[in-house]
C-alpha cells in the first residue's frame, strides 16, 4: 500500500481520512477511506418523535 505524504504527515499511520453515507467507492480509495452508514429514517423518525413531544408538552404547559 502506497503512503500518501503531505506537510510532513503521513496516512494513515500519522492521520486518516473519514466519510459518512457508506460511499461504494471508498474500499478502492488510496489512502484508505473508512466511511459510517448513516440511518436517514432511522434520524427522521427519532427526530419526528422528539418533535411531537416537546409540542405535546408545550400544549399540556400552556393550553
Amino acid at each position: 500500500m502506497a503512503r500518501a505524504r503531505t506537510m510532513g504527515l503521513a496516512t494513515p499511520s500519522d492521520i486518516s481520512v473519514r466519510g459518512f453515507d457508506d460511499i461504494e467507492i471508498a474500499w478502492v480509495i488510496d489512502p484508505e477511506l473508512a466511511t459510517m452508514h448513516v440511518p436517514h429514517r432511522e434520524m427522521g423518525r427519532v427526530a419526528a418523535r422528539c418533535l411531537i413531544a416537546r409540542s405535546l408538552i408545550r400544549t399540556a404547559l400552556h393550553p
